[in-house]
Parts: structure tokens; sequence; C-alpha cells
């Protein structure tokens, strides 16, 4: 589901009704807008665990600190990737 603010909306469909004139019917819609009740949403904060590695084993990096990509949090000494679904430092939802 999408969601859109209540008032961009009204703006949108303010100018579009002034452009062609039909104040009246703009009234009318903007007035229904206004009486409908707004949803208590809360925006999600989105990352990603990156790996970072300082060394190399048979020519290969070896990955041994993970951080969040949104708040860097480092999180050492881990040799594969964190499975926890959001960060526990700031709440970030991990995207996989």
């Amino acid at each position: 589901m999408q969601y859109i603010s209540k008032n961009k909306l009204m703006n949108h469909i303010e100018r579009e009704y002034r452009a062609w004139g039909d104040e009246y019917d703009a009234m009318q819609i903007l007035g229904d807008i206004e009486d409908m009740p707004g949803e208590d949403i809360t925006l999600v904060k989105r990352g990603q665990w990156v790996g970072e590695y300082d060394g190399y084993a048979d020519g290969c990096p070896v990955v041994d600190m993970w951080s969040c990509s949104a708040c860097g949090k480092r999180f050492d000494e881990w040799e594969v990737q964190p499975t926890w679904k959001f960060c526990p430092c700031c709440g970030a939802k991990m995207e996989v």
C-alpha cells in the first residue's frame, strides 16, 4: 500500500481545478478530503549489512567485520553476515 500526503493532494487538486476554472467543484472535493481521517504511519529506516575485510586467505578477501549501512555501527569479529532482520543499534530494517 502506498500513502500520499493529504496536503500535497489538496494543493494539487486546487491548482488543477483553478487552471480549469472550476472552483466550486474544487472546494467540494477539498472539503471531502479534509473530512477524511488520516492514517497513523511510521517511516521505515532501511539498511543492509556491509562486509569489511582487512586480510586475505588464499588470495581472497576474508570478511571479518560487518556494519550497518544506515548508522555505521560496526560488529567486529564476525566471519558470516549477521542474520538479524533489524540493526540492534538504530532499528533499520535490513534488506537481504
